[in-house]
């Protein structure tokens, strides 16, 4: 969906809807129009929010209990007309907060993907390790040489 090239066309519309003569002004299809087109207005950023990849079952969940509504956003019900039949838009600064918050979370969720992948397969986690002979007895042993890679690491994943 291109929220910019839909928010284009709605305004158009609503530009040649308002440069219409004074007498079809009063019709009430006029202000109902004129209406509709305000509210698209404002739900289409809600929408663009709503396709977030951020926006999680959680998410959902609280959107649920604060429209105090049943819906299911996966459905194929679930379009425009039921995010206007829900007025989200009436939810938006808490969709706002919410996505923001997801946004951040998502940023965490991928760093900790990244620093488990990091130290179950880069190389740069290996420690320097050598094989010893024991000078007292027949054993071998094994010698950290460095731990300097493993400490820095350290460091930047906490």
């Amino acid at each position: 969906m291109n929220i910019d090239d839909i928010e284009s066309r709605v305004i158009d519309y609503y530009n040649k809807l308002m440069n219409m003569n004074k007498d079809i002004r009063s019709w009430a299809i006029f202000d109902f129009l004129k209406s509709k087109f305000i509210l698209f207005r404002e739900v289409l950023p809600l929408a663009l929010q709503l396709r977030d990849e951020s926006i999680r079952p959680r998410h959902w969940n609280d959107i649920r209990f604060e429209v105090k509504e049943e819906f299911d956003e996966k459905s194929e019900d679930f379009n425009l007309d039921r995010v206007f039949d829900l007025q989200l838009h009436k939810h938006q600064v808490f969709v706002d907060d919410l996505c923001h918050n997801a946004r951040n979370q998502l940023k965490i969720e991928k760093s900790l993907i990244e620093i488990k992948r990091i130290w179950e397969e880069d190389p740069q986690t290996n420690m320097d390790i050598t094989k010893e002979k024991s000078r007292n007895t027949p054993e071998d042993y094994y010698k950290i040489n460095s731990t300097e890679n493993i400490l820095t690491l350290v460091e930047e994943h906490s």
